[in-house]
């Protein structure tokens, strides 16, 4: 009887370490990102996003050429009062050239439905926009991106945060000459 009680006691033990074991590896694979290069989000007091916050992002590319995209990420409450949100954004170098610029609009919510729109749990959503697809860094160094809200509205409530990710183009393809 005292075998079969500690058999038993073994293999729950087995079980108990193979299911931590297949545990830790889904959290290992899902923390690897290995298309992202820099990724941050800068959050807002109060949940408001103020015409004078200018969020901004330096992230470092070390590679010459090296193809990349740029995504914006806004996380909003569901009491963002408005169905879209447009802003503006600024990629400069190390100089201080202007690299792109652009206003840049991005749906909250369906304009039929009102659904917000991203991904969420609860009442809070997170919206990536893409700003710049396949954008070539001719230069190694250090860049700087800037985003500001563009609303008619000096402050957006339900404005958890806004941020950028930068991460490498999947396969660039040379223009044929």
């Amino acid at each position: 009887m005292e075998t079969g009680a500690s058999l038993k006691t073994a293999a729950t033990a087995m079980r108990r370490s193979s299911s931590l074991f297949w545990i830790a590896c889904l959290l290992f694979l899902g923390a690897c990102d290995a298309s992202r290069i820099y990724e941050k989000d800068v959050s807002f007091e109060q949940q408001e996003w103020l015409i004078s916050e200018q969020p901004e992002f330096e992230f470092e590319i070390k590679k010459a050429g090296q193809h990349c995209n740029l995504l914006v990420n806004i996380r909003n409450g569901v009491e963002y009062p408005f169905q879209n949100l447009y802003f503006k954004y600024a990629l400069e170098n190390e100089s201080g050239d202007t690299l792109a610029q652009e206003l840049v609009n991005v749906q909250l919510f369906d304009s039929k439905t009102g659904k917000p729109m991203g991904v969420g749990l609860g009442s809070i959503y997170d919206v990536q926009k893409s700003v710049l697809k396949d954008f070539e860094f001719q230069k190694t160094g250090n860049y700087l991106f800037r985003i500001k809200q563009a609303m008619r509205s000096d402050t957006l409530a339900g404005v958890v945060s806004a941020g950028l990710r930068v991460e490498k183009a999947r396969k660039h393809v040379p223009a044929a000459n």
